[in-house]
């Protein structure tokens, strides 16, 4: 390795961690999944089990367990706090754009511009700051293509990288489930087929690979189905893989939903994206053209498949850096104008959109809004000199500003954890906590507590003596006959809903 390459790299990390890293502290564990995904990392810690995960005590069964076993160890090293929970995301986050030179690197590309492409992508540089499977999920596709692509040369080196690549695999499998084994599939057999590369593609080391991958997957899946019965196979192979599949799924959106907000979520990269891909389709004997099939495969494939998510694009960020970076690290375009100007609008954007919402939110808009404004207007007078440097730059101070000034000041009324440092000042236990209808499991991440009651009816405040009551205001002003004597001792606001707190 070059002196140049480590510095290179140092670089990578420097940004990833300068963008990636205030994710650790400047906010709370915000929904709809965040709390979650925490808490169920902290009942792992607090019950020993393993595994077989739970959720407020209950058997959680839509998740393979990878993910929350990396949270339950930075627990375990760290104590129960946010960055615990964020700090996979964080750190594979970093480890992604690393992943992404070594790729390019491979792949003949000039491997600096894609990694910082990658870091700037909106929904690349969001995913690596949230408890996000989906990031790590990416961070597995990408190291099983990269350990593909190195797994060329003398037989004891290809067999060492093949290894590497089965345990990645299986990783990815371990996080996020089926779904993991398309897109390293499609990442790799499509580009074969074609090439025509029939040998290499019926070679008798997938089969091997396979039966690893599905040891290590079977393994997992028998022995908590031995504890958990088969309700346990119904949830996880049924719901999560079965109904995904067909369509019948409780999220429905059009099957053109990806060609609408990927285009959003890769700002400020997606104007040079059709240059990028022409590009690499005119030079379909280079490395970008495997990368541009690998890409092409996953969107359809994922467009096709009725469950539809943004943050299931995820892992296809590196595979669009690495498109738009090979275009750059030879020639710019007016796509810049577009990418700076669009941050300029976007400025305006923010600051009318929060002012209409919050009256009050003007000032912090401002701070972020007026040096993102400034730099994007640098870079429309200066692109020609400054090309994706100015895109770079204006998508840097944005993060940045946000990172620093709006993310703190949209934590106020998201935030769980004053509820829940508030019951774990007054000393409150799994048994003396109530939650009437509605259940928040970010306030018992906070609380410490690995449980909370959960009570669908409730006759009378008398029923729980000496105990902390939480229901939503709505809910309160509805019952009358229940509330109507009590009177709160405390409120919170956490994601726009009001929660009251009654003392029996």
């Amino acid at each position: 390795m070059t002196r140049k390459t480590i510095c290179e790299l140092a670089l990578v990390c420097a940004v990833g961690a300068m963008l990636f890293g205030p994710g650790l502290w400047n906010r709370d564990l915000w929904h709809p999944l965040e709390p979650n995904y925490a808490q169920i990392a902290h009942e792992v810690v607090a019950r020993g089990s393993w595994l077989q995960l739970h959720l407020n005590g209950e058997p959680y069964y839509r998740k393979p367990p990878a993910f929350f076993w990396l949270q339950a160890l930075c627990m375990k090293a760290f104590g129960l706090r946010t960055m615990s929970a964020r700090l996979p995301s964080v750190v594979l986050g970093i480890g992604g754009l690393v992943l992404c030179y070594l790729t390019a690197s491979k792949l003949g590309i000039k491997p600096l511009i894609p990694s910082l492409v990658l870091a700037t992508a909106w929904g690349y540089n969001a995913a690596a700051q949230r408890t996000s499977i989906d990031a790590t999920l990416s961070f597995f596709v990408l190291l099983s293509f990269y350990l593909y692509l190195s797994s060329s040369g003398s037989e004891r080196r290809q067999v060492g990288y093949l290894a590497g690549f089965a345990a990645a695999v299986a990783a990815a499998v371990l996080a996020k489930g089926p779904v993991a084994l398309l897109l390293i599939a499609l990442a790799i057999f499509p580009y074969l087929a074609w090439r025509r590369r029939w040998q290499e593609f019926f070679h008798y080391k997938w089969a091997v690979i396979v039966l690893v991958v599905a040891a290590v997957s079977l393994a997992w899946l028998l022995a908590v189905a031995s504890r958990a019965g088969t309700k346990f196979l119904d949830v996880i192979i049924g719901r999560e893989v079965v109904t995904r599949l067909s369509g019948d799924w409780e999220v429905e959106s059009p099957w053109f939903r990806y060609v609408l907000t990927f285009p959003v979520f890769f700002l400020p990269w997606f104007p040079y994206l059709p240059f990028a891909v022409v590009r690499s389709w005119k030079r379909r004997s280079e490395g970008s053209f495997q990368v541009l099939v690998w890409f092409a495969a996953s969107f359809l494939a994922l467009s096709a498949i009725p469950a539809r998510s943004d943050r299931y694009l995820i892992p296809l960020y590196p595979a669009a850096a690495l498109i738009v970076g090979a275009y750059l690290s030879e020639k710019d375009s007016p796509a810049g104008i577009v990418s700076v100007a669009g941050f300029a609008v976007g400025s305006v954007a923010l600051v009318v959109g929060a002012v209409l919402k919050r009256p009050d939110a003007l000032a912090p808009c401002l701070v972020v809004a007026i040096p993102v404004f400034g730099c994007s207007i640098a870079g429309l007078w200066f692109w020609r000199r400054m090309g994706y440097k100015a895109v770079l730059a204006a998508a840097v101070v944005a993060y940045v500003g946000v990172s620093a000034v709006l993310t703190p000041y949209r934590n106020d009324g998201k935030s769980p954890k004053p509820l829940g440092e508030f019951l774990k000042t007054h000393g409150a236990t799994p048994g003396n906590v109530v939650w009437f209808r509605s259940y928040d499991s970010g306030v018992a991440f906070y609380a410490g507590l690995p449980q909370m009651q959960r009570v669908r009816e409730l006759k009378s405040l008398d029923e729980y003596k000496g105990s902390w009551v939480i229901a939503p205001r709505e809910v309160v002003e509805q019952m009358p006959d229940v509330f109507g004597a009590a009177r709160p001792v405390e409120e919170f606001q956490i994601s726009r809903r009001i929660y009251l707190v009654f003392k029996t």
